[in-house]
């Protein structure tokens, strides 16, 4: 019995990125399951991947996204993705785009699919987030604002054990 194992990771240039796996049977392979786009689709990938109980993989990008209502940057305030296997092809949905500074550190999938995460928020000093689907499109809810006086601007993101 071959042994196969897979891991995911991110890797960014520049402003496009590629999210790849690598799978090792004798020698390491690489196959590219999305090439960023810097535009619509997000760029520069900020979170590891988390899968779901489907295979489905979920991630989020600094930059990138339709823009509207991102008032920090020109670029898209970042989004948060789905990537899922159609007919042995990889394809990438935009679940939501964020609207003030692109997340940070890795984000978590609780067992009902909603996402949590952390980024600089609209004062900059830092906000946990979540999203939600809620009839065909996610929102997102802060679950808490960081401030000067007992935390600020978080860096290493959330952890979902108990």
């Amino acid at each position: 019995m071959k042994l196969r194992t897979s891991l995911m990771r991110t890797a960014a240039l520049l402003v496009v990125a590629v999210t790849f796996s690598i799978t090792a049977w004798a020698a390491p392979k690489f196959k590219v399951l999305h090439s960023f786009q810097a535009g619509s689709d997000g760029s520069s990938p900020s979170s590891p991947l988390v899968f779901d109980a489907a295979g489905n993989l979920y991630g989020t990008t600094v930059v990138g996204g339709n823009g509207v209502g991102c008032t920090n940057n020109p670029y898209g305030c970042g989004t948060a993705f789905e990537l899922s296997l159609h007919n042995q092809q990889w394809l990438e949905k935009v679940l939501y785009n964020f609207t003030v500074a692109g997340p940070t550190g890795n984000i978590v999938l609780d067992k009902k699919g909603h996402l949590y995460g952390i980024y600089p928020g609209a004062t900059n000093i830092g906000e946990a987030y979540e999203l939600m689907k809620g009839l065909g499109q996610w929102t997102e809810t802060t679950i808490h604002s960081f401030d000067y006086n007992s935390d600020f601007y978080p860096m290493g993101g959330l952890d979902c054990r108990r």
